[in-house]
């Protein structure tokens, strides 16, 4: 017998509920059921409150006269130029996705799973900051792959990595956040960042075996034990590491210069190694989950920091909402590829 198939359809994302054999009273409705979703449901209220918190207190702190004149003054050819750098991060973070599920095993076709983390955009666009859109695409590969080990896995090694290039490129930012970021040119930066993720990939290389060791020696540890598995089955193959960093790289550097080419389109003056100091921490403030898709905390890193910069509070607030707005072109693609694309590709294996 074969398993089920996944049409792809979005229906597909909740699954069908059994019907009650007969003579069997139907105990699905049970009160103490509905108690995850009423706690999930009022985990993402709190998350919505706090964005809109978020952003009432600085729409009370920024003159919203000079924002709105500042959006507006946004040249069409910064918009489009941080549109096409938007479109081709996403496709970059895809590839890197798909270069990693190839590397654990999961054969997914690559317009497939393109397809896949397009729409998880969209979702993530609703839920909190990167958990949504990495939840779609943990439940929609593993659909395929018929494995919630290998599909976590998968995404939670797809997160960590980009997150450890995101660290690199900050730590190489500190001592020049730290004594002057007036001082730091472009190359001494990228260097340092290269410096780093060398070092860190060696190291890591070197305690992954100890490290699985240790997972497998401690009970408590057993339900991390797949993810150290997969991990050292991807990073332990230099050539296979070195592609997922320079994936990674490429991802972060077209989000740092999409806020640059904002801030240019309002006339800021933003330099670009001040850009790759205080962008990454901007990314890094967003990621965290306590907000919807990251409004609101990125608004409020972006007016520290990019103040920093040199920017006005309305010109950072500017860049931060432009920024915003111009993510939700790919998850707004995502959705509609999502609707009318091919649903064959995307089938659990027969057995």
């Amino acid at each position: 017998m074969s398993r089920r198939e996944f049409d792809g359809s979005p229906s597909a994302l909740v699954p069908p509920a059994a019907a009650p054999a007969a003579g069997q009273r139907d105990v699905s409705a049970r009160p103490g059921d509905a108690a995850p979703a009423d706690r999930a449901g009022g985990r993402w209220l709190l998350r919505a409150a706090v964005t809109v918190v978020a952003l009432g207190v600085l729409a009370i702190h920024v003159d919203r006269q000079k924002l709105l004149a500042e959006l507006a003054s946004l040249s069409l050819a910064s918009i489009a130029a941080a549109a096409l750098l938007i479109m081709l991060q996403a496709l970059v973070a895809a590839e890197r996705w798909h270069y990693l599920n190839n590397a654990l095993g999961i054969t997914v076709a690559r317009l497939a799973t393109l397809r896949i983390f397009m729409f998880s955009l969209l979702m993530g666009q609703v839920l909190p900051a990167s958990i949504g859109a990495d939840a779609t695409r943990a439940f929609l590969i593993q659909r395929h792959s018929g494995s919630w080990k290998a599909a976590l896995a998968s995404v939670v090694l797809d997160r960590l990595i980009g997150l450890a290039v995101l660290a690199a490129i900050i730590v190489a930012g500190l001592p020049r956040l730290l004594t002057g970021w007036q001082s730091a040119s472009l190359a001494e930066l990228v260097g340092a960042s290269a410096v780093i993720l060398l070092a860190g990939s060696a190291a890591a290389i070197m305690v992954m075996a100890w490290a699985i060791r240790l997972v497998q020696r401690w009970p408590a540890m057993a339900r991390i034990a797949p993810i150290m598995e997969a991990a050292a089955a991807t990073f332990t193959a230099p050539s296979r590491m070195a592609t997922l960093l320079a994936l990674s790289v490429v991802n972060h550097g077209c989000s740092i210069l999409t806020m640059y080419v904002l801030a240019k389109g309002l006339g800021a003056n933003l330099a670009l190694a001040a850009a790759v100091v205080f962008v990454p921490l901007i990314l890094l403030a967003s990621a965290v989950p306590i907000s919807i898709a990251g409004w609101g905390v990125r608004e409020g890193a972006a007016l520290i920091l990019l103040g920093q910069a040199g920017l006005s509070d309305a010109q950072a607030l500017a860049v931060s909402v432009a920024y915003g707005a111009i993510t939700l072109l790919p998850a707004l693609i995502g959705g509609l590829i999502w609707l009318v694309g091919n649903d064959s590709a995307i089938r659990r294996p027969s057995s």
